[in-house]
């Protein structure tokens, strides 16, 4: 079971922004209601499905803005963000800096961790 979701959501990382959406087709996908696969996922990650997607879209995110060097823009549009600010502010709420921060010397890997209570998406 783990194996099946790490695999469907590696799958959705990329594709499908972490909705309520997400949720139902991670949930068909495994064969169970939605509220069934987010107990489920809960129990096995210790998080629900959206923060974990939202979290594992952040990590892509730091990754291709640090590493890639590819532009804030480009990353807020491979993510499905509706605009560069959108995903700026999910950014920090998630992570706890700026998207900015991943090019300053120092790196984002000394700021402190977004607040966890306020996980939503860069369309909200």
């Amino acid at each position: 079971m783990l194996l099946a979701m790490k695999t469907l959501v590696a799958l959705l990382v990329s594709k499908m922004a972490p909705t309520t959406a997400a949720l139902a087709v991670l949930a068909a996908e495994m064969g169970n209601s939605r509220s069934v696969f987010a107990e489920r996922f809960m129990a096995v990650t210790g998080a629900t499905p959206v923060r974990h997607l939202t979290e594992l879209r952040m990590q892509l995110a730091t990754q291709w803005i640090a590493r890639d060097q590819q532009s804030i823009d480009r990353v807020a549009q491979k993510l499905g963000c509706n605009s560069q600010a959108a995903f700026s502010r999910a950014f920090k709420r998630v992570v706890g800096a700026p998207p900015s921060a991943v090019r300053s010397p120092a790196g984002l890997y000394k700021t402190q961790s977004g607040d966890p209570d306020r996980i939503r998406t860069c369309d909200q």
